[in-house]
């Protein structure tokens, strides 16, 4: 299952497939059969989507506390990790 040849994907569309299996609760290896991609490719789209998200969320904060709540809600999950 995990051993699949990946197909040659955009990057929009691995940004997609990365927020649809969060939005499945990380369910990596349903994600990987559906598409056809090996699971090491899937959990470092995971991740770089994840930074993005975070990244974004940062720069859009309008507010230096903003910013500072963000990154402490971020350093929290870190610890509960």
């Amino acid at each position: 299952i995990y051993s699949m040849r990946s197909p040659k994907l955009s990057k929009e569309t691995k940004m997609s497939i990365a927020k649809e299996c969060i939005e499945k609760g990380k369910n990596y290896k349903d994600i990987c059969t559906k598409y056809g991609v090996k699971y090491p490719n899937l959990y470092s789209w995971v991740i770089k989507y994840e930074k993005k998200q975070i990244t974004s969320e940062i720069n859009s904060a309008s507010s230096e506390k903003e910013r500072y709540e963000i990154l402490l809600k971020l350093k929290n999950k870190e610890i509960e990790l």
